[in-house]
C-alpha cells in the first residue's frame, strides 16, 4: 500500500524525507481532513514544476463547495473516511499561458500520480486531484440570469488551445505591472 493511502494528514508527515515543499499552514485549517496520499503527490507535483505557487484551495465543507460553484461530485468534498483529495494550485509563474505550458503541468500532475487535472480559463490556477481514472477539464466561472454562479465547461479536446488563447490576459497583466514598476523608478 503507497505510504498515506488511508489516512489523513499528521505532523509527522512533514519534514526531512516527507513532504517538503508545503507545510500545513499553506493548507488551511482544515489540513488534518485531507488523504495524506494526495499531499505527497502534490508534493511531488509541486517538485516537477520547479516554480512558485499557493494552494488556494483544499478541503470544502458542503456550503463551502456551493459558494465557490464546484461540483456536487466534487473531490474536495470529504470521501465516506471525511477526506478530501483535491487541490487547487496557483502557480506565479509568468510563463504559465505560453504554448505548451499547461501540457507540461498535465504531464507533470499525471506524472505524479493525480488522475485529476483540471484549469480555468484566465487563470494561472490547475486543480489536482485522486481518482480512479484520468479525467480532465477546462472551466469558466460564470454567473446566470439570475445571479447565481456556475461553471461552464469547453470541450476536452481544446483545452490547450483555450488556454494558450488566454495569454492576451496574462500579457496587458505583465505590461500593465511592467510599466508601473518603470513608472515608479524613472521617479526615483
Amino acid at each position: 500500500m503507497e505510504r498515506g493511502a488511508q489516512r489523513g494528514l499528521k505532523s509527522a508527515d512533514f519534514g526531512p524525507g516527507a513532504i517538503t515543499r508545503f507545510t500545513p499552514a499553506a493548507l488551511g485549517s482544515n489540513w488534518q481532513k485531507i488523504h495524506a496520499l494526495a499531499a505527497y503527490r502534490l508534493d511531488e507535483f509541486l517538485g516537477r514544476m520547479k516554480t512558485p505557487a499557493r494552494i488556494t484551495s483544499t478541503f470544502r465543507t458542503p456550503d463551502a463547495n456551493r459558494a465557490a460553484a464546484g461540483a456536487s461530485t466534487s473531490r474536495h468534498l470529504p470521501d465516506s473516511s471525511g477526506l478530501s483529495n483535491a487541490f487547487d494550485v496557483w502557480f506565479t509563474d509568468s510563463t504559465f499561458f505560453a504554448p505548451g505550458r499547461a501540457e507540461s503541468y498535465m504531464r507533470a500532475a499525471r506524472l505524479s500520480g493525480f488522475n485529476g487535472v483540471g484549469f480555468y480559463k484566465g487563470k494561472p490556477l490547475v486543480h489536482v486531484d485522486v481518482r480512479p481514472s484520468p479525467w480532465s477539464w477546462l472551466g469558466e466561472k460564470i454567473q446566470t440570469a439570475d445571479g447565481r454562479k456556475t461553471m461552464r465547461f469547453y470541450p476536452r479536446d481544446q483545452i490547450f488551445a483555450v488556454l494558450a488563447g488566454s495569454t492576451g490576459v496574462a500579457a496587458i497583466a505583465i505590461a500593465i505591472a511592467l510599466a508601473a514598476f518603470l513608472a515608479r523608478r524613472q521617479s526615483s
